[in-house]
């Protein structure tokens, strides 16, 4: 799906450390560079804050997490 797609390259980008820890992710400009829509961003989003690698807080969005050794 878009959703896995998206998921899979943000997260090759997050490991590969090509977004600053704390820093927060502007949903429009993800779906600008990935080319998809708000509800496949938002699911990879999701399915990341899970992992830990992106953190998710109410009312603000999403932000990238610090990287610990087990996410490597």
């Amino acid at each position: 799906t878009l959703a896995s797609q998206v998921y899979q390259q943000l997260r090759r980008e997050l490991i590969a450390g090509r977004h600053v820890p704390g820093r927060k992710l502007r949903i429009q400009a993800l779906c600008a560079q990935f080319g998809v829509g708000l509800s496949p961003m938002r699911e990879a989003l999701t399915r990341l804050s899970r992992e830990g690698l992106v953190r998710h807080q109410d009312q603000r969005g999403f932000s990238v997490a610090e990287i610990d050794e087990k996410h490597l």
